[in-house]
């Protein structure tokens, strides 16, 4: 990820009248993962908690009657 991108998100944002708390992650091709962002610690363990539950969720074996997506 450019270290230009996050500013220019920001930008783009702004322009469609969106002021909001950014948080952008990228995932390198050896695994690194890059975070960018102005929200606070709080929001980030927040957000962390839930990207376990999706992934839990995306891991749980389905019930009879679920569909895929």
């Amino acid at each position: 990820m450019s270290p230009a991108s996050g500013p220019l998100i920001r930008l783009r944002l702004k322009e469609q009248g969106l002021e909001l708390p950014h948080l952008v992650i990228a995932v390198t091709p050896d695994g690194q993962v890059v975070l960018r962002s102005n929200v606070s610690p709080e929001v980030l363990r927040s957000f962390g908690e839930d990207l376990k539950n999706v992934a839990d969720e995306l891991t749980a074996a389905p019930k009879p009657g679920d569909t895929k997506h």
